[in-house]
């Protein structure tokens, strides 16, 4: 731990806020392209990958 602490955070240190904001913008991401990938019907591989 680097010792800085937020205190607008319950005095949590800086690196475990940074943690849950950084875990959570990533489910959000994550999320979203799952959505949008079943929505179109294609297969993962043509999906993510470009078709050949």
């Amino acid at each position: 731990m680097m010792g800085l602490f937020i205190g607008a955070r319950s005095g949590l240190p800086i690196e475990a806020v940074f943690v849950w904001m950084v875990v959570t913008y990533a489910t959000t991401i994550i999320f979203e392209v799952i959505k949008l990938w079943l929505a179109s019907r294609k297969t993962a591989k043509t999906a993510f990958l470009g078709s050949e």
